[in-house]
């Protein structure tokens, strides 16, 4: 009987560190690192997303993604260590970014119903040029229980020395 109680243990500690551990290991970008931007086609603007690796502060997130919309339609998502490129018409876009639920992180029940209450995403709206590049960081604002999704226009000088630790996100767009 104890021998029995034991390997339940262990297979219930088993089980709980697979579900806290698999939100870690889906989310990171798996890619190739960065190499210098491509030049966008003139009727159309590059825009390079990205997600540092350590960008996150003091309360780090690797263990969430967060998906990213363009005017409506989610594109891709924003992992720890990654980027994507998106390829848009020039004008007006209207970029929302929010967190993609997975299953481990709502385990502590109580923080994750703070969180669900008072988390939402946010929205940022940009006009881009033809044959421009441009680089967005997702940086997730820390509060007590929560993380906002903040959504910032980088100087090229200050993305690239941000985006060359990052690997390419290589992912269908969150569901």
């Amino acid at each position: 009987m104890k021998t029995y109680l034991k390997h339940l243990r262990i297979a219930l500690l088993f089980a709980t560190l697979s579900v806290f551990v698999s939100g870690c290991a889906g989310n990171l970008a798996k890619g190739p690192v960065y190499s210098a931007p491509a030049a966008a086609p003139s009727d159309k603007a590059l825009i390079y997303c990205y997600r540092p690796p350590g960008g996150d502060g003091p309360f780090s997130s690797h263990d969430r993604s967060y998906f990213l919309m363009v005017n409506s339609n989610k594109v891709n998502s924003f992992y720890y260590g990654g980027y994507f490129q998106l390829l848009v018409d020039p004008g007006k876009l209207e970029l929302v970014t929010d967190l993609n639920h997975i299953a481990g992180m709502y385990i502590p029940l109580i923080p994750a119903v703070i969180e669900a209450a008072k988390r939402h995403g946010t929205q940022l709206e940009i006009t881009v040029e033809g044959g421009k590049v441009y680089y967005l960081r997702l940086q997730p604002q820390g509060h007590f229980t929560y993380l906002i999704p903040t959504l910032v226009l980088k100087p090229q000088a200050e993305a690239e020395n941000d985006i060359r630790r990052c690997k390419l996100t290589i992912s269908k767009p969150a569901k």
